[in-house]
């Protein structure tokens, strides 16, 4: 089984067009959307501190789980999942999230995050030895699998995994909003 390549990752998962670097994700992405609100006018207040409050991005399908349904196909293929999937580094597949939220800060307010509970849930590919969802184990598996099969194992992913996640990220905001963020607004 290959194992995850960051760089391959981004160019079958980016949008067409766009070219990706690590380090100016935000710019190849975010910038020209904030740029097109100020042009018109919408960059207000509230829409200020979600792109500068110092949230993390957070990919809501995620990148690495999704990887290896990407390899192997054609580029039409690869297209035809990220409609099917509504993944890779698209604005609709990102969230801002505090970072307490995000990936955790180890302090007195031990808030549960995203990323650490869905490890514990087995919704990561990295997630903790044997403890991880069968879909993703397949997932893992179809590098050099039919397109067809693909396919299902995107189907399934989303309808078998993705809610699992959502609930997940719902679940550390909330934890958050009551532990943490409550206390800032009272």
């Amino acid at each position: 089984m290959a194992s995850f390549n960051r760089e391959r990752s981004k160019k079958l998962q980016s949008p067409k067009g766009i070219q990706l670097k690590e380090e100016t994700a935000w710019a190849g992405q975010i910038d020209p959307v904030i740029s097109d609100m100020v042009a018109n006018g919408e960059y207000t207040s509230p829409v200020r501190e979600l792109f500068e409050g110092g949230d993390q991005i957070h990919h809501i399908k995620g990148v690495r789980a999704l990887d290896m349904l990407f390899q192997n196909n054609t580029a039409e293929q690869n297209e035809i999942l990220k409609q099917q999937l509504g993944s890779g580094n698209t604005l609709m597949n990102l969230m801002a999230l505090p970072q307490r939220a995000h990936q955790g800060v180890k302090d007195e307010f031990n808030i549960e995050s995203v990323h650490n509970l869905m490890r514990e849930r087995g919704l990561e590919q990295n997630s903790k030895a044997g403890v991880r969802h069968e879909v993703l184990d397949e997932i893992n598996m179809a590098g050099d699998m039919p397109f067809e099969y693909k396919q299902h194992l995107a189907d399934r992913y989303l309808s078998e995994v993705h809610p699992l996640v959502k609930e997940t990220i719902d679940d550390a905001l909330t934890d958050y909003e009551k532990r943490f963020a409550a206390d800032i607004f009272l």
